[in-house]
């Protein structure tokens, strides 16, 4: 293994209840997850992502925008500590990239199981989630990949 899992913290931000108690279990099963991962920093062989998960309605089916309005934002924090300090520090390899993918996946699985346990205790309906799509985040692993010096 190329790196672990150090910490992974999670929390509810933001929550629309005049909107949530005016609708149903079948309205709210409409809506759907939308879920974005960001690098927070990296640092000392530590990579700190950011998940956001919302539950929202996506306005535009070509340009993927989501709707203003969200019934709830959920924000998990997952910090990983590479095993293999140089994996990272040899620029845009296929090993760096794969490792930074799965990181991505990992994150977003630890957010959308706490995500997951907060609407069950708000007794709001599951909804699915996919992998968000790791193409979508290429482009920034490669550039973060080609910065980062030994």
């Amino acid at each position: 293994m190329d790196y672990f899992v150090v910490t992974t913290d999670s929390k509810l931000s933001e929550k629309d209840d005049e909107l949530l108690s005016l609708m149903t279990v079948a309205e709210i099963s409409k809506y759907g997850l939308l879920v974005s991962t960001d690098i927070d920093k990296f640092e000392n062989d530590m990579l700190i992502l950011l998940t956001t998960i919302s539950i929202g309605k996506v306005a535009d089916p070509v340009t993927k925008r989501a709707e203003p309005k969200k019934l709830l934002v959920f924000l998990s924090k997952t910090a990983f500590n590479l095993q293999n300090g140089k994996l990272f520090k040899s620029g845009v390899t296929d090993a760096a990239v794969t490792a930074f993918e799965t990181m991505i996946t990992v994150a977003q699985a630890h957010g959308y199981g706490a995500f997951n346990q907060t609407i069950r205790q708000m007794q709001l309906p599951l909804l699915p989630m996919e992998i968000s799509p790791i193409d979508s985040y290429l482009e920034g692993i490669t550039e973060l990949l080609a910065t980062i010096e030994e």
